[in-house]
C-alpha cells in the first residue's frame, strides 16, 4: 500500500474537496483523483462519495480513514523524532479557538523564529469539537479548546475518554467590544438591552457535542436577535466594528495593544455572566517539543497584557 496515498486520502477527508486538498498538497487535481481511485482499487472499497455538500466518506470509508489517520500521524511523529531532515526543521501543528490573544501570541512566536531554518507551521482556528477531532484523528499535536463552564463536566469526561491531557490556560467572562465611535462606548453602564438595537458580530459555527445542533446554536446564538453578522474567521471583525454603525462583539477581552490599534473599547455588560475556559489539550504520553513550549510560553506571556473591561 502506498503510504502517500494514505496521506492523500486523509487530506481529502479533512477538506471535503478534491480541489482544496490538491492545493494543500501542492499537486494537480487530476493526479490526486487518480491516486484516490488507485487506493480504492487496491483496498477494494469506495472511500468517498460525492454529495451536494461536497465529498464525504462512505461508511466503509469512515472506518478506513480512522485507521489511516492514525498511521499517518504515527509516521509523522516518527519523521519528526528520527528523520535527519527534521532535526533542523521547525514544526508546529495546533488547532485553536478564534481568539485574538492567541493569534497575537502566535504572531510573536513566529516573529522570533530563525528565518534561515526550514519550517512547517500549521495553525488552524476552528470550533472546539473540530479541534478535538484534529488532535485525536488528524495530524495535529496540540489543541486549545474553548467551552462554557456549564459544560465543564461533560468536556472533562470527554478528555478522559479520549486519553487527553488537559491544562487550563485562561478563564474569562465575555465583554462587549465596540468601536470608540459607537455611542454605547461612552455609556456608564451597559446591559444586554442596550445592545438589542445594534448589529451583533458573532462566529457562526459554535459546537457543543453534548447537545443537538439546534440547541447548541441557540445556546450560543439566541434566536431572538434580529440583526446579526455571522463570520467564520477572525480578522474581519475589527473592520466590521469600525464600519458598521452600532456593531458590537461579545467575546473574550482583548490585549491592550489591539484595542489601541483598532480604536476599540471593551465594556462589562450586565447579562454576560457566563464563564468560559480556554484549555490546552494533547495526548497522554506526548512529549512537548521545544516549538510547542515556545508557543505556549508566548500565550502565557500575553495573558497579563489582556486589558480589564471598564
Amino acid at each position: 500500500m502506498n503510504l502517500l496515498h494514505l496521506k492523500y486520502a486523509v487530506e481529502v477527508s479533512k477538506c471535503r474537496s478534491i480541489s482544496e486538498a490538491a492545493g494543500r498538497l501542492f499537486m494537480g487535481q487530476p493526479n490526486l483523483s487518480r491516486a484516490i481511485k488507485e487506493l480504492e482499487r487496491e483496498i477494494g472499497i469506495t472511500i468517498f462519495k460525492r454529495t451536494p455538500k461536497g465529498i464525504v466518506p462512505t461508511p466503509q470509508g469512515e472506518e478506513f480513514l480512522a485507521r489511516a489517520e492514525q498511521v499517518v500521524l504515527q509516521l509523522s511523529e516518527m519523521e519528526m523524532l528520527y528523520g535527519k531532515a527534521q532535526k533542523d526543521r521547525l514544526s508546529l501543528r495546533v488547532s485553536v479557538p478564534r481568539a485574538s490573544y492567541i493569534g497575537m501570541a502566535f504572531t510573536r512566536f513566529v516573529a522570533g523564529l530563525d528565518p534561515q531554518k526550514g519550517m512547517e507551521l500549521d495553525y488552524k482556528e476552528t470550533n472546539s469539537m473540530r479541534a478535538i477531532t484534529n488532535l485525536t484523528q488528524g495530524n495535529y499535536r496540540l489543541a486549545i479548546v474553548r467551552y462554557d463552564e456549564t459544560f465543564a463536566d461533560n468536556f472533562c469526561t470527554m478528555f478522559e475518554e479520549k486519553n487527553l491531557h488537559a491544562e487550563d490556560i485562561y478563564t474569562f467572562c465575555p465583554v462587549a467590544i465596540l468601536h470608540k465611535s459607537n455611542p454605547l462606548a461612552k455609556k456608564p453602564h451597559l446591559g444586554l438591552n442596550d445592545l438589542s438595537d445594534g448589529v451583533q458580530i458573532v462566529h457562526g459555527d459554535p459546537y457543543i457535542p453534548f447537545l443537538p445542533s439546534y440547541e447548541a446554536r441557540r445556546a450560543e446564538l439566541p434566536t431572538e436577535k434580529q440583526r446579526r453578522i455571522l463570520i467564520y474567521e477572525r480578522e474581519s471583525q475589527f473592520s466590521l466594528l469600525e464600519q458598521i454603525p452600532g456593531a458590537y462583539l461579545c467575546a473574550a477581552p482583548l490585549p491592550q495593544v489591539l484595542l489601541a490599534r483598532h480604536s476599540l473599547v471593551q465594556r462589562k455588560c450586565e447579562g454576560l455572566e457566563k464563564r468560559y475556559r480556554d484549555v490546552l489539550l494533547y495526548k497522554h504520553g506526548y512529549r512537548l517539543t521545544d516549538m510547542d513550549r515556545g508557543f505556549l510560553a508566548e500565550i502565557r506571556n500575553i495573558i497579563p497584557e489582556i486589558a480589564p473591561a471598564d
